[in-house]
């Protein structure tokens, strides 16, 4: 799946008839509500990040539990990073209290949250968010879905509900109860209330039709469920804030496929790792500093640092970040660095089946190769989990899967440059996460490695 410039996630919907006017059809008006017209797949359109000024990208991430969340922030509206951010940790809170009490330590290290997301719409004074939010439990992962609408003009994040007129969540309940139970879906019409948290992820077609994503496990959902209102009967369930994100949505789909010249050169088809040093390590002692989870707030910094100390590192970034990024990803690729690949979006890939695993590792790949014209050869496991699962996929790709010797970990400066200075040995590989502290204690790191004669270079120099 191509994911830039323009993304798309298909469903197989069916469009609800709410008003006589609608898809043409006059039926008599007690027959109205019952007309169901069946539809071709819904796309929805996620517009390309990379376009939207002073994006940037969030970071909620621990390992025990394993919880890696990002999330979009924008520099001249904080209030859309604060929002996003208090939801994601309230979620997780909620699903860690929810763990069962007395679980074995095997069980709880089997217990994982995981966020990414997409955009919606990014036109005017109106900014759509979809989230896609995992959860890792001894049946595997789960996922659900929540779009947050951010209104510039009043400064507020608005949870999907809102898009809805006085009155309008009700009649919209009543609309996709009546189309589970024609549809056969398997959810239990009883149970389709109108609860905006079960109508938490509303966004719009670029036709303007209505999509009503369902994926509640209180309603039997196993599964994303999604149904489409036509734009012409959408009309009379929406708020102003409706009206104005779906007038967004239609902005936001891009007119055209291809990346300004020079953007985003396309990758090459078979790309050797990029060393960034002529050091011989067999004759000489060097250290790969390599740093994960960006590009972030803290890219740019740790890039001057190690420009300070004239060092090469390796950098394994995000597939998701990368694509909201790439002017960091470009930073990083001219500068005495390796970017490398870090998946998609950070889920254990131990956890998954193998046709996820390639395509996490594939979608970051692209992700990268897309916007520094070479595909990275080497992959970084997040967690630093990986099995024979993992190890059979990596090879059929062609990739090589890195373990570092050594983790710094996300303790306070101090502790990240004592554990960094005495684990580091010979020939190593240091892993320090993209995070302030990492930055605060970067420059002793460098100064402390460089004093005991050491050579700053890539993992890929090290030879394997």
């Amino acid at each position: 799946m191509i994911f830039v410039p323009r993304f798309r996630s298909v469903a197989c919907l069916a469009s609800l008839a709410l008003l006589p006017t609608a898809c043409g059809v006059t039926p008599s008006p007690r027959a109205a509500d019952r007309v169901v017209v069946p539809s071709g797949p819904a796309v929805i359109d996620f517009v390309d990040p990379a376009r939207v000024p002073r994006l940037g990208v969030g970071t909620i991430a621990q390992d025990s539990p394993q919880v890696h969340l990002t999330y979009p922030t924008l520099a001249d509206a904080p209030a859309l990073g604060r929002g996003l951010r208090a939801w994601l940790r309230r979620a997780v809170r909620d699903r860690v209290a929810a763990a069962p009490r007395g679980a074995g330590k095997q069980e709880v290290g089997q217990r994982a949250v995981n966020a990414d997301w997409r955009l919606v719409a990014a036109t005017g004074d109106v900014l759509g968010v979809r989230l896609r939010l995992g959860e890792l439990t001894g049946d595997g992962w789960t996922n659900g879905f929540s779009t947050f609408w951010y209104d510039r003009p009043g400064a507020a994040l608005h949870p999907s509900a809102d898009l809805l007129r006085p009155g309008g969540l009700a009649t919209l309940a009543d609309a996709v109860r009546r189309l589970v139970a024609v549809r056969r879906t398997g959810v239990a019409p009883s149970l389709i209330t109108p609860d905006p948290e079960l109508f938490d992820s509303l966004t719009f077609t670029r036709r303007g039709d209505l999509v009503v994503e369902l994926d509640d496990p209180r309603i039997g959902a196993t599964e994303r469920i999604a149904v489409e209102i036509p734009a012409a009967s959408a009309a009379a369930l929406l708020s102003d804030l409706g009206r104005r994100a779906q007038a967004a949505v239609r902005a936001s789909v891009p007119e055209a496929t291809t990346p300004p010249a020079g953007q985003r050169p396309a990758p090459s088809a078979a790309a050797a790792p990029r060393g960034g040093s002529a050091v011989d390590c067999a004759e000489r002692p060097c250290v790969a500093l390599a740093f994960d989870d960006g590009p972030g707030p803290y890219t740019a910094s740790i890039v001057q640092i190690m420009r300070r100390y004239r060092a090469c590192g390796t950098f394994f970034v995000l597939g998701g970040n990368a694509v909201a990024r790439p002017d960091l990803v470009r930073h990083v690729h001219a500068s005495c660095g390796l970017v490398a690949n870090h998946t998609w979006s950070h889920r254990d890939l131990t956890t998954l089946p193998p046709s996820e695993i390639a395509d996490q590792i594939r979608q970051g790949r692209h992700a990268i190769g897309t916007v520094t014209g070479t595909t990275p050869a080497l992959v970084l496991p997040p967690y630093g989990s990986a099995d024979a699962r993992t190890a059979a996929v990596a090879r059929e790709l062609g990739v090589t899967l890195v373990r570092p010797d050594v983790t710094a970990g996300l303790a306070d400066p101090g502790a990240i440059a004592e554990r960094a200075l005495t684990g580091a040995r010979r020939n190593t590989i240091v892993l320090l996460h993209e995070t302030r502290a990492t930055v605060e204690a970067l420059p002793k790191v460098l100064y402390g490695l460089a004093r005991r004669g050491y050579i700053f270079v890539t993992v890929a120099d090290l030879g394997g």
